[in-house]
């Protein structure tokens, strides 16, 4: 008799994916800036190349990550992705704030940058929340075309008039990132400040609609578990 057995899925240690992550920034910044010190190292020269590195980081989370977890075995979707977004944004606090020895940002614009990239990693873990749960290559395969997408999607920076409109929620992706760690000295536009307030609040909407999403999974799965329960004896 073939009978299924449910074994309860245990969060991992994402080992593989920190290797993945420091081998990615490895590689971007060798791409990028090369091996070899420049002739006459410079704020204003590194700039276009950091602002091109942390683009490259923005796709890596966005595309690189839900590949990784996509194509490996089944685990908790929402508890996994979230511990997998905290070991991401601590590798990332140690690279951002350092690289402004290289730039001419200023602490608001590093710190609308480091915001940007948290959010981005809430929407994509949230994102991974929904994919995860399903088994079907074709389903996966889906998911990851939606991850493409949002990945390279352009970013449009609102206008003066729409600043002061209602708050239209999006999420972030690499354009946003783009725009924001631009070599500039001054403080971020009003415009890059409303697009990543309005990109934080579509990833916390989305990472509600995974939590909800996630509960309702678990009660269906425990409603479907059969009774344990000793039967009853007929007197």
């Amino acid at each position: 008799m073939n009978e299924r057995t449910h074994t309860p899925q245990r969060v991992r240690i994402p080992r593989g994916l920190l290797i993945l992550a420091c081998c990615w920034i490895i590689a971007s910044w060798g791409l990028i800036f090369g091996f070899r010190p420049p002739i006459q190292p410079q704020a204003a020269s590194y700039g276009p190349s950091v602002q091109l590195f942390f683009t490259l980081l923005a796709v890596g989370i966005s595309v690189a990550w839900p590949l990784l977890r996509l194509s490996g075995d089944a685990l908790p979707p929402l508890l996994q992705s979230l511990f997998d977004a905290a070991v991401i944004g601590t590798v990332l606090q140690l690279i951002l704030w350092p690289a402004r020895l290289l730039t001419l940002w200023s602490v608001d614009r590093t710190g609308l940058l480091d915001i940007a990239l948290c959010g981005i990693l809430l929407s994509t873990a949230s994102l991974l929340a929904l994919s995860m749960a399903t088994q079907r290559p074709i389903l996966k395969a889906a998911w990851m075309l939606v991850f493409v997408v949002l990945a390279v999607l352009p970013t449009s920076l609102p206008s003066g008039e729409s600043s002061a409109s209602a708050f239209i929620p999006r999420l972030p992706n690499a354009s946003l990132i783009h725009a924001i760690a631009q070599s500039s000295p001054t403080i971020p536009s009003d415009a890059l400040r409303v697009a990543t307030r309005e990109a934080i609040g579509g990833s916390i909407l989305l990472f509600w609609v995974a939590l909800l999403v996630s509960l309702y999974r678990a009660w269906r799965a425990r409603a479907r578990e059969p009774s344990t329960c000793p039967p009853e004896e007929v007197v």
